[in-house]
């Protein structure tokens, strides 16, 4: 059981029955507190303990769940000296889920009020003070903690707890809890990070002192040296345009920088597509995937079916990104359903059950498909899959939301990469493509994405509702990066040694698998490791269980995600031997 104190200024964790003794904690502590105000109860007050001095109070968030209703809800606040100014805070869900006040401070006691709405309203806050907090009563019964190995408390505090349920996390108040899903797109809660399985393995990872830690569950491009490195030509890039006199800083166009979605578009599609010769496509630029798939959604509830009440469903993968169902509830989508994607048994996709699941989906929901590199499994479709899938797709009216994060560093291949998308296109089918940049440029903090959307009808009507949608979620996009995008794509020379860049990721992302196959073979033990090498690009499954996985984290310190997948980029020359070692035990020791 671990809970949170403050020392100069950062959050940290550290176990409860060191918490009062810790000599680390020698100035300042904070104590996380939360309240729910709903139709029933529309009063909560904090009062400040007699052992906690120096009370200062801090508002963190006010949020709405999915249960709280589309009226405008409208808290007031008043604390010890200042009840006769109450604050109002006011927020309606869809257009700001989560508020965060970081400079408002109040005296305890501090009183919440529900005047308008009926909730429920999610109210976090901190109080801090000078002396650290004796806690006691932290002794923990080994044979309740036996029972419930599935769950792990990462901060309690009061009435509010935070529990880690496998993939799900999810913030208690009381009696009622609320899953990480029902956050919509809210990422700081109660003073914390609310955190995602992979964000929770990162801390973990960076707090952890063993000299031989591997991190597997990251996201970006791992080079030999075992850090994020830039492409040559994107650094070189990137330089030119710092010092570029004749650029001036200016808002770029709402969808975004012209060049910009022109050469993501053929670089998608093609430059000889049916959908751009015969001007059936637009893109927009987004705030990273994340945004290209916010967009999307919320351009499917305004144009895809006639009825304006459509909210799903929509289909994803199962297994699929984490963040998925969250997106598109923040988008008011709740009705997300899975397909099968992933056989554990095989270590492959099942592209029989995959089939089977999109027969008998209902007629013209959305399938969210990875285009290449499924995310997190790594594992994809041939081409003749691919044409089954879409023969379905067909059939059964569904329309294809493709997610494009590492077009080429699957294959080597721009073209391959893309080829799903490509061939729905050519069959008439109208989609949208979600596209990412960070991984093909290496451009993981610019936050470059594209929404790629081929239709039949109705361009203009649904670009303008592009646009008024952009507005509302981000007024315009950002340039730095997407300038570096469009520079390289058009020209012919950076083109070309671009392609080579990324066709050497890919590359060097084989050769890793080759190598860790040729390791884990040499070790012995049954079965066999095809499925590694089978795919491209940077994700892996390895098809662990949760106890092997767990062995991996707690006794060899090999960080990967809770379903076994793993980023193999992550794996050099240096700790190669380590890593195969580690999944044999895991794979073969009596856990």
């Amino acid at each position: 059981m671990t809970s949170c104190y403050v020392e100069n200024d950062s959050v940290t964790s550290i176990s409860l029955s060191e918490l009062h003794s810790s000599s680390s904690v020698s100035d300042r502590a904070c104590v996380h507190w939360g309240c729910v105000l709903s139709g029933s109860e529309t009063t909560a007050v904090f009062q400040a303990e007699n052992d906690l001095l120096e009370n200062q109070f801090f508002i963190k968030t006010i949020c709405l769940s999915e249960e709280a209703g589309d009226e405008m809800h409208i808290v007031s606040v008043c604390d010890g000296v200042g009840a006769s100014k109450p604050l109002p805070i006011a927020t309606l869900r869809h257009c700001m889920p989560m508020i965060s006040f970081p400079g408002l401070e109040l005296i305890p006691p501090v009183t919440f009020k529900l005047c308008s709405g009926k909730g429920p309203v999610f109210i976090s806050a901190q109080h801090i003070t000078l002396n650290p907090i004796e806690i006691t009563d932290v002794e923990e019964d080994e044979d309740e903690e036996e029972d419930e190995d599935d769950e792990e408390l990462i901060f309690t505090t009061g009435m509010l707890s935070l529990t880690d349920l496998g993939n799900d996390l999810c913030l208690q108040w009381g009696n009622h809890i609320m899953h990480q899903h029902e956050m919509s797109t809210c990422s700081v809660f109660d003073g914390a990070v609310f955190m995602s399985s992979e964000m929770k393995l990162t801390e973990d990872f960076k707090r952890d002192t063993h000299p031989d830690k591997v991190n597997l569950a990251g996201r970006e491009y791992v080079g030999e040296h075992g850090h994020t490195t830039w492409l040559p030509l994107v650094r070189k890039i990137k330089q030119q345009i710092a010092t570029d006199p004749t650029l001036t800083p200016e808002y770029p166009p709402i969808l975004g920088i012209p060049e910009f979605t022109q050469r993501a578009t053929e670089l998608a599609l093609g430059k000889d597509s049916p959908a751009i010769v015969e001007s059936r496509v637009f893109g927009v630029q987004t705030v990273g995937c994340t945004g290209a798939v916010r967009l999307g959604a919320e351009l499917l509830r305004s144009w895809y079916c006639s009825s304006s009440s459509w909210n799903g469903p929509i289909l994803l993968s199962s297994p699929c990104d984490d963040s998925l169902t969250g997106t598109f509830k923040a988008a008011g989508i709740d009705d997300v359903q899975h397909y099968r994607y992933w056989a554990a048994e095989s270590n492959d996709v099942c592209v029989e059950n995959m089939v089977h699941d999109l027969e008998n989906a209902p007629e013209r929901c959305v399938v969210v498909l990875f285009a290449s590199g499924h995310h997190p499994t790594g594992a994809e479709l041939s081409q003749e899959d691919w044409k089954r899938v879409a023969e379905v797709m067909k059939k059964r009216q569904l329309f294809p939301f493709f997610l494009m994060s590492a077009q080429g560093l699957c294959s080597g291949s721009l073209e391959q990469d893309a080829w799903a998308v490509r061939h729905c296109v050519s069959l008439g089918l109208e989609l949208l493509c979600a596209q990412s940049f960070s991984y093909s440029f290496g451009l993981y903090g610019e936050r470059v994405g594209h929404l790629l959307c081929v239709l039949k009808q109705n361009m203009l009507a649904v670009q303008s509702q592009a646009e008024k949608l952009v507005q509302t979620l981000w007024s315009c996009p950002p340039m730095e990066g997407a300038r570096v995008v469009a520079t390289i794509l058009s020209n012919p020379a950076h083109l070309v040694e671009w392609q080579e860049g990324v066709k050497g990721i890919a590359e060097h992302c084989m050769l890793i698998r080759e190598r860790l196959r040729e390791r884990l073979r040499l070790l012995g033990g049954p079965g066999r490791w095809d499925h590694i090498t089978k795919p491209g690009g940077l994700y892996c499954c390895f098809g662990l269980n949760a106890q092997q996985v767990e062995f991996l984290i707690q006794r060899k310190h090999v960080y990967l995600l809770p379903n076994g997948c793993l980023n193999v980029s992550a794996i050099n020359s240096r700790n190669l031997d380590y890593v195969a070692e580690s999944i044999h035990q895991a794979m073969h020791s009596q856990l």
